[in-house]
């Protein structure tokens, strides 16, 4: 599953995607590499095993939608809201 995660991050930032979509996946932190997705204004995160979010994710400024449908989340980093 590993590395259907990098793969996906890999293209999106490569084609500089405004979309990562990395649904099903069973991720239960989000990947790092994701800090480097500069284009992305759209994470799609839906069907996977989350319970929190990184405080870095607020850190992306073109970031404009997250989808965390169906994931176990409990809190919110205050970041995503500044």
């Amino acid at each position: 599953m590993q590395d259907a995660v990098e793969c996906r991050i890999t293209i999106a930032r490569k084609t500089r995607s405004r979309e990562v979509d990395l649904s099903g996946l069973a991720l239960t932190q989000l990947p790092p590499a994701l800090r480097a997705c500069g284009e992305m204004e759209s994470l799609v995160l839906r069907k996977n095993a989350l319970t929190s979010l990184p405080g870095w994710l607020g850190e992306l400024e073109g970031l404009r939608r997250v989808d965390l449908s169906d994931n176990a989340l409990a809190e919110f980093p205050a970041s995503l809201f500044d």
